[in-house]
């Protein structure tokens, strides 16, 4: 395999940026491309990073390769050898801005790949506010040569719009022969005045979760507290992209896991560095969204970001010019049952957008939808439903997405959840070739998606019990991103 070349050590911010610029142009001509998640003006979209509501403003970071639509573009370092696309060299911390979590503005870049200091490039990590009101960016530096990662930080005083990298790593790896390498994604959050860090790590036998303290409000210098968390590898294989923060009474702890993004709803003891995981989930049952980022509200509310498509997925999207989006902003809570719940965010979706609202008294009935729609499915005496919504390709027998229920059950793919009391309640979100489905009051998530999609779809609802009855089926169509926030 060939990969385009670019002379990294040679590559400034402002020719990485005209290379944006120019993939926009050609990226927006494929029209199966999202029109309501955020699609960067770029080629490859990676992980979420750094959220965090600044000045009125929701900013976000993620990892992007600009050069290349696979995300597999080749660098030069300056000694002139080649990092092939493999290695995926070509990593810079993209930046956008957002009054209201729907329409985004970039930003010139937070950190590009270091080739002078011997930097492969810069991956995941995390931001947040210091005591004196300037911010601070931690990351993982993979070093040229080394095999090894170090934890670094860059600074902004200009409310997070430009960035100085100190020279040195802040967080030196612990002295443990059995910790392999991959000892990376710091995650900064604040506890009772206090300000952590928390870091990936793992051995052969376990994914560990390890816990720093900073030693200043500058969040320079850290100690080392030892592991917080401990798993067998056959059960957690790493906690990639860890994301520890607190939501009310409640911490809860989100990682990535090589699969579904996972949950634990956790009781903290920085002094006894001890996390004691009380409820465990998943974030989403499907196969694609990914590296989940929370971002604390103007509110006081918490909104998740996650990645789409998922690297892992059996239909992994890869279109010419453009590749990722983000999956629509879910807001969390916790049942007072101790669930995790996840709505879209309110004023998101089914605002000026043709409506369409029906009364199921039938046993079949059939719409025809453009590929960017909502729907949302409600009955409150479904024990013993047995129905399929089918979405249709237009004109041909296709079969894109079914929603099956059937008993108290319903069925996504390969994903079956149960319902109870009767009360079904089942919201879905189709934006061309990405789907979301919130499912139960948003108990159940599973977001999915097809290698391409067509501009129309027939919507089938067929029943297969007598006297089917749905108390509300109601379908937004989404025409554009132009949608006002709540």
């Amino acid at each position: 395999m060939s990969y385009p070349i670019i002379a990294s050590s040679k590559c400034t911010d402002q020719e990485a940026w005209k290379a944006l610029k120019q993939a926009q142009g050609q990226a927006e001509k494929d029209w199966n491309r999202p029109v309501y998640h955020y699609c960067p003006p770029s080629q490859w979209m990676n992980d979420p990073n750094g959220g965090i509501c600044h000045d009125g403003w929701y900013h976000l970071f993620y990892l992007q390769d600009p050069f290349s639509a696979d995300g597999f573009s080749a660098a030069i370092m300056p000694d002139g050898e080649i990092l092939k696309g493999e290695e995926k060299p070509n990593r810079f911390w993209a930046h956008i801005r957002s009054r209201d979590l729907v329409k985004w503005e970039p930003l010139p870049f937070a950190l590009r790949p270091d080739r002078d200091n011997n930097e492969i490039k810069p991956i995941s990590g995390s931001v947040i506010e210091r005591t004196d009101g300037t911010h601070a960016l931690f990351f993982t530096s993979v070093r040229y040569k080394k095999e090894k990662y170090d934890q670094c930080m860059a600074i902004s005083r200009d409310g997070l719009i430009s960035w100085e990298r100190l020279e040195r790593p802040v967080l030196a790896m612990p002295d443990d022969p059995e910790i392999e390498q991959s000892w990376r994604d710091p995650y900064a959050f604040q506890y009772n005045g206090e300000y952590y860090l928390v870091v990936a790590a793992a051995t052969k036998s376990e994914a560990l979760l390890l816990l720093y303290q900073a030693k200043g409000e500058d969040l320079i210098q850290w100690k080392y507290r030892g592991i917080l968390l401990s798993k067998p590898r056959e059960n957690v294989y790493y906690f990639e992209c860890p994301r520890l923060f607190v939501m009310g009474k409640e911490i809860l702890l989100i990682f990535s896991p090589y699969g579904n993004v996972k949950y634990y709803l956790c009781d903290f003891i920085p002094e006894k560095c001890s996390l004691m995981v009380r409820r465990e989930g998943l974030i989403d049952y499907g196969s694609v969204a990914y590296a989940t980022q929370p971002i604390e509200t103007k509110k006081g509310e918490f909104a998740l970001l996650s990645w789409a498509p998922g690297w892992f997925s059996p239909n992994l999207v890869k279109f010419e010019n453009w590749n990722g989006c983000l999956c629509t902003p879910r807001r969390i809570t916790i049942s007072e049952e101790g669930k995790l719940l996840q709505k879209p965010m309110t004023g998101m979706i089914g605002r000026s957008c043709d409506y369409i609202e029906a009364s199921i008294k039938a046993d079949s009935m059939e719409w025809l939808i453009p590929a960017a729609f909502e729907m949302h499915l409600h009955c409150d005496h479904a024990d013993k439903l047995r129905f399929r919504l089918l979405f249709m390709e237009d004109c041909s027998d296709r079969l894109l997405q079914e929603i099956a229920v059937s008993n108290g059950k319903i069925t996504v793919e390969k994903a079956t959840f149960q319902y109870e009391n009767g009360i079904l309640d089942i919201r879905s979100l189709c934006d061309h070739f990405l789907w979301e489905y919130f499912l139960q009051d948003g108990e159940f998530c599973y977001t999915t998606h097809l290698p391409n999609t067509p501009q129309r779809i027939r919507m089938v609802l067929k029943a297969e019990t007598d006297g089917l009855k749905l108390d509300s089926l109601k379908v937004w169509l989404i025409k554009n991103k132009e949608v006002p926030a709540e």
